[in-house]
């Protein structure tokens, strides 16, 4: 089991949770639960009920849609540091998407009735996690601006990028790896991985990245975005120590 101070490290060097006073970081370790999900299990799944705030500790997962029992959309995936079900808690809604282990993972839940007293508590908390919802919802509509307007090459170059911006931003620190399998990468830019292959050779010819298996590193992310005028939108400051 992993001890209090030791997850409290290491989500800390995320933006979000980093930036956060430290009475509410150590209030959200403190009433948080350890759980873990083997490879392949659903650790969330769409049209469930409102269920907690949760950060990956180890492992990594994807957020994913389902249109049917055999087709899916890949949205974004996460490794340690990455938080996910911040909506549902705010609105009282269902969770909108399925989140899927893609590998054995251990994750920090603050369950819903931890989360409602920390907010009746102290009710200046609640802007701090709407900031994290808002967050997601500006990265999604960046990059559904990109599917309508980007080709293909060009929007993978802006997926890498992103996966590379958020890494960061759950990490700051973090090597330039992105650890996602290519079958993985092709759902995400909704294409064949026969076309990805042939995208990333492009990319790799040109000295963006290095593809190697089940990772990519990327070797000029200022290659990657291009002549695209890309705002950094989260760059909080870290509350006073």
């Amino acid at each position: 089991m992993r001890r209090q101070d030791e997850i409290f490290r290491l989500l800390d060097k995320g933006e979000w949770f980093g930036s956060l006073p430290e009475d509410l970081r150590r209030a959200i370790v403190e009433r948080g639960r350890v759980r873990r999900f083997s490879r392949g299990a659903t650790v969330r799944m769409e049209g469930s009920p409102p269920a907690g705030h949760c950060a990956v500790l180890e492992g990594s997962v994807a957020a994913t849609r389902w249109f049917s029992t055999d087709d899916h959309s890949v949205l974004h995936m996460g490794g340690p540091g990455f938080w996910f079900g911040e909506v549902p808690p705010l609105l009282r809604c269902a969770s909108v998407v399925t989140i899927l282990a893609q590998t054995d993972v251990e994750i920090l839940e603050l369950p819903l009735d931890a989360f409602d007293q920390l907010v009746r508590e102290r009710p200046d908390y609640y802007p701090h996690f709407a900031r994290l919802a808002i967050e997601r919802y500006v990265v999604l509509m960046r990059q559904m601006a990109e599917v309508l307007g980007l080709d293909k090459e060009a929007l993978l170059r802006a997926r890498l990028a992103d996966l590379m911006d958020l890494r960061r931003l759950d990490d700051p620190h973090s090597d330039a790896d992105i650890n996602v399998p290519q079958t993985d990468l092709a759902a995400l830019m909704g294409v064949s991985r026969q076309t990805l292959n042939e995208l990333l050779k492009r990319l790799e010819a040109n000295g963006a990245i290095e593809v190697s298996y089940r990772k990519i590193r990327v070797l000029d992310v200022e290659r990657l975005r291009g002549d695209r005028s890309r705002t950094e939108i989260f760059r909080p400051l870290r509350a006073p120590a």
